[in-house]
């Protein structure tokens, strides 16, 4: 019996993490890229596990009540709804994913390494044979020909941030292969997703890396791969990566006026930031956006890309929607964050100020606060502290 019931905590255990690592794969039409089965079976899960919180998952607890309470005042609509499952998913999938990995029934390095090579071979089975391989297991995937291709993902940029997810992973690991597995996530990024944002992202991380983490002995493969990264693209003859890329280095102010996706994309984040500071930190709520937005777009005609802006009522910003949304509650969630890199890296501060500036800032970009690759990093990050903590005290022994 109770081999049993151990069997079926580890079924479900796998099926949770599935959810969490393609969470773009859908089983029904909800009109929404990301799919909530990983937020639904955390649900179930956490009834299993003691409803003992670490300090930082109160913080999170707070946003979800704080969250909760703004649902409760109408209108509600599809996007207080979706905005709401966000904060909510946040606190669950990473409770359930720090005690699912506390069980030692799984391990992370052979989780984080198999997804990887899924994700790795399918998007590269779309390059090289058919780009709607297993597309019909994703909701919308959608891509363009001077993009690339979309893995499980629904769209290019969609697959460059996992692989940046992957990436941050791998870094945190003792893990074999690490350099290879890495430079899969670099390929994966460059040559796959053909990600403009996502290769955007790896320049920063590399220039963040030099920055507060120089070592001579990393230094010069680093250069040879930025400037082989560069070449390649260089190489995408058509490519929107290679266009966006150049134009990048000799005059970013056109582009930013010009590229109507990288024009919307910071401008959402401009506006929600401006919001929440001009609500005195107050929460905005979340049925507000559609009609400051569009007031901020008149005040800026000259600057923002009307056309391309999208006026759905999402938020194109992870952080900027909590703040705009939560107000001074949504500061909670880069706290956390930064909390957990402090526990980790203590000792070593460099790395503490590396992944807290990179984390954070790319979850300022469109990445959403209810992205379980987010929600995940944040249980994996106390797992590792509760590693290192026994590591310790089996040492004392």
């Amino acid at each position: 019996m109770h081999k049993n019931s151990d069997l079926l905590r580890a079924s479900f255990y796998f099926i949770f993490f599935c959810f969490i690592f393609f969470p773009y794969i859908a089983f029904l039409n909800l009109n929404t890229d990301l799919q909530p089965y990983a937020f639904i079976l955390s649900l179930v899960l956490f009834l299993t596990f003691i409803p003992k919180v670490t300090f930082v998952e109160f913080l999170l607890f707070v946003v979800l009540i704080i969250s909760l309470l703004i649902f409760l005042i109408p209108p509600i609509t599809f996007n207080s709804i979706r905005s709401f499952i966000n904060y909510f998913s946040l606190f669950f999938i990473s409770f359930v994913s720090f005690r699912t990995l506390k069980s030692g029934r799984f391990s992370v390095n052979k989780i984080v390494v198999s997804t990887l090579v899924i994700w790795f071979f399918v998007s590269l089975i779309q390059l090289a044979y058919s780009e709607n391989f297993l597309t019909s297991l994703v909701a919308d995937a959608r891509t363009t020909a001077n993009r690339g291709v979309t893995g499980l993902a629904v769209e290019p940029t969609a697959l460059g941030i996992v692989f940046i997810f992957y990436i941050i992973y791998i870094l945190h690991l003792k893990i074999k292969y690490k350099k290879l597995l890495i430079m899969v996530c670099v390929v994966g990024v460059i040559f796959l997703a053909k990600s403009s944002m996502a290769t955007l992202f790896l320049l920063i991380m590399f220039i963040s890396y030099l920055i507060f983490c120089f070592n001579f002995r990393v230094f010069i493969p680093s250069v040879i791969l930025c400037l082989s990264g560069v070449g390649a693209i260089s190489l995408m003859t058509g490519s929107r990566l290679k266009n966006i890329f150049f134009s990048l280095i000799s005059n970013p102010m056109d582009l930013l006026l010009i590229d109507a996706s990288i024009n919307a994309r910071f401008f959402h984040v401009y506006f929600s930031i401006k919001g929440f500071i001009e609500n005195y930190l107050f929460p905005n709520g979340y049925n507000s956006w559609v009609g400051y937005a569009q007031q901020q777009t008149n005040i800026y005609a000259d600057y923002v890309i009307y056309e391309y802006f999208g006026f759905k009522g999402r938020i194109m910003s992870g952080y900027g929607g909590a703040f705009y949304e939560l107000g001074i509650f949504g500061v909670l969630i880069p706290l956390s964050v930064s909390v957990l890199l402090f526990k980790l890296y203590r000792a070593k501060l460099n790395y503490f100020f590396f992944y807290a500036v990179f984390v954070n800032f790319i979850m300022f970009t469109t990445i959403s606060i209810g992205f379980p690759f987010f929600g995940f990093y944040i249980g994996f990050l106390q797992y590792l502290i509760w590693q290192k903590k026994t590591y310790l005290k089996l040492g004392e022994i």
